[in-house]
């Protein structure tokens, strides 16, 4: 889900992990560099000229900086130096303004909670602005780190590679920047290494403020790849850059990589993230506020979150109750074979044609472009977008599918579920044009969505004219006599007969019989189209024609010894076309 237009794409398990106390993001120099403070790379290179390192631009420590090996350049100063001279010079280059830009600090501190909402977060950097925002949260640094094993919450500010402190003190510190230091921390005594492993078998993980080419994600990933843990959670990390080469770039590290175009959509993000998080009731609200709305009249990373919202269970649930609900137009969005559906030739009230194109008004903001569906082969096209009236659920052996439409229900279990809720939902916003059109081009409905119609008008006829009671009362009687499903088809049934000389046993006459029961189907032709906003019952031409369920056109052989019987059972059948009233057949 995008919490703004151009930012990146949140994973579901980041959103829910984050909920639930269980997100951790770690934290590295574009964090801070907003607030005035150096990148890794401006560090390394403002600690060379000070020492007038780089004065010799042929010298070993100018040409680790060229090559960007910025954990040797600091290997090279402190051999050449001392540690003390270069961490001190280090530290002075990191000293705050005196009024730092805390925006990103604030927001990560409210995302990055326990199960109890108090911060615990992992940094690399050196600065201070996580306490500058939150004088009361705790800090550990190495070697004192979090007890991993304690059964109390985790919290606090870990500075995994060292605290900045004042370099008048002229304090020890042991702050992480050779190659020697990364190489104890996560190698050879590795003790960073187990500690983040530990870390990640109770956290999911997010690198935020690095690239995938920093020294530290190198070293980081190196060592994580090393430890062999089945229970280890994922890694995302969040980089500036196109998506398929973002992908490629951190799955080789053995992470999953979030793209975003510019540093400051991501921190947009992060800031409306933050503004949501841990507050379920203004995140409703925010989500009720759009439901009320067109769906053509938001963006598509609105309807994204809209339909993010209604694909758990938990989210439904309050979609169902909001009040007033959420107009009928919705499904449009829900349903990927509305939204992702063909260009529309339509009419204006006044006659004039012109093409509508429905992924330009409902289409979500993971969606495809219609440029890019048509590159996509036509047998690999119903795999293309997200289908939010649709739920599979796999669970050991059993197998539950179930869909507000289209969908064979006779071993669907009459349960509460996120697809109930959206049928109740529906239900109550049925009449409405879209509700309309939408119900009559489904070929199957679902049996509660049958009932919730039947309810709706029993309860509140003056809300239906009368050619719209008419066209709902042929709809549930369509629906109803499809619910007597055949347990055999007809080539299955020829098979048996011509096997006992075309003579027909009970068995066989009561299949025939099934095979052969009637039913009205609807043959859509509304000519009102799905996406004007009015509809008047002058453009409510739904056409209904009986058809035998299982019939099909092979010819089936009878014994004059069953010819009665069989006769008997086509004359019912037929029968029923001549009793049906108000029906147009095609």
């Amino acid at each position: 889900m995008r919490f703004t237009k151009t930012g990146p794409n949140i994973p579901d398990e980041l959103i829910e992990a984050q909920k639930n106390g269980e997100l951790l993001f770690f934290c590295g120099a574009g964090v801070s560099v907003p607030a005035g403070l150096p990148t890794f790379y401006s560090l390394t290179k403002k600690v060379a000229e000070e020492l007038h390192a780089l004065d010799d631009e042929n010298n070993e420590i100018s040409q680790l900086l060229f090559n960007s090996q910025f954990d040797r350049t600091f290997t090279a100063l402190k051999r050449t130096y001392g540690d003390e001279i270069v961490d001190s010079v280090l530290l002075n280059e990191l000293k705050l303004k005196k009024t730092p830009l805390l925006r990103n600090h604030e927001n990560l501190l409210k995302l990055s909670i326990n199960e109890e909402k108090k911060p615990f977060l992992i940094t690399t950097n050196f600065d201070l602005l996580f306490e500058k925002v939150d004088k009361k949260v705790k800090s550990f640094v190495p070697p004192y780190l979090p007890d991993l094993k304690s059964k109390d919450p985790l919290s606090g500010i870990v500075y995994l590679h060292g605290k900045w402190i004042d370099p008048k003190k002229n304090e020890p510190n042991n702050l992480i920047v050779s190659s020697q230091d990364f190489g104890s921390a996560y190698l050879s005594h590795g003790w960073a290494t187990r500690f983040l492993s530990n870390l990640l078998t109770r956290r999911t993980v997010v690198l935020i403020g690095y690239s995938g080419d920093d020294t530290l994600v190198r070293y980081l990933l190196e060592g994580l790849n090393s430890e062999n843990s089945d229970n280890k959670n994922k890694i995302y990390a969040f980089e500036r850059g196109e998506q398929s080469k973002i992908d490629q770039k951190w799955a080789q590290l053995g992470a999953i990589g979030i793209s975003y175009p510019n540093h400051d959509d991501l921190w947009d993000t992060i800031t409306e993230w933050a503004k949501y998080a841990g507050d379920d009731d203004k995140w409703n609200t925010h989500i009720f506020e759009f439901s009320q709305k067109s769906p053509k009249d938001l963006e598509a990373f609105e309807r994204g979150q809209v339909a993010n919202f209604i694909s758990t269970f938990k989210g439904a649930q309050k979609f169902q109750l909001f009040n007033p609900p959420a107009s009928a137009e919705w499904i449009y969005v829900f349903d990927k074979y509305v939204r992702l559906g063909g260009p529309k030739n339509v009419k204006d009230e006044d006659g004039h044609k012109y093409q509508v194109d429905p992924i330009d008004l409902y289409c979500i903001d993971t969606d495809p472009n219609r440029s890019e569906i048509e590159l996509i082969p036509r047998n690999l096209k119903h795999n293309i977008g997200e289908d939010f009236i649709d739920s599979i659920s796999n669970k050991s052996s059993i197998v539950l599918r179930e869909r507000v439409s289209n969908l064979s229900f006779e071993k669907l279990w009459n349960s509460s579920s996120r697809i109930t809720c959206l049928i109740r939902w529906l239900s109550k916003v049925i009449e409405q044009p879209a509700g309309v059109w939408w119900v009559s081009n489904q070929n199957n409905l679902h049996p509660l969505m049958i009932r919730e119609i039947e309810e709706r008008i029993s309860k509140n006829p003056n809300l239906f004219s009368e050619v719209k009671l008419k066209f709902f009362e042929k709809i549930i009687l369509s629906h109803k006599l499809l619910e007597r499903q055949p347990t055999i088809n007809w080539y299955e049934l020829i098979f048996l007969v011509e096997k006992n000389n075309n003579v027909f046993t009970d068995s066989n006459l009561k299949d025939l019989e099934s095979l052969l029961e009637p039913a009205v189907i609807v043959d859509s032709n509304f000519s009102c189209t799905p996406y004007l906003s009015t509809e008047e019952d002058k453009h409510l031409h739904i056409n209904f024609k009986v058809e035998f369920i299982g019939f099909k056109s092979e010819a089936i052989g009878v014994n004059d010894a069953s010819l009665l019987s069989v006769i008997d059972i086509l004359s019912k059948s037929l029968d029923f076309r001549h009793k049906s009233k108000n029906v147009q057949f095609i």
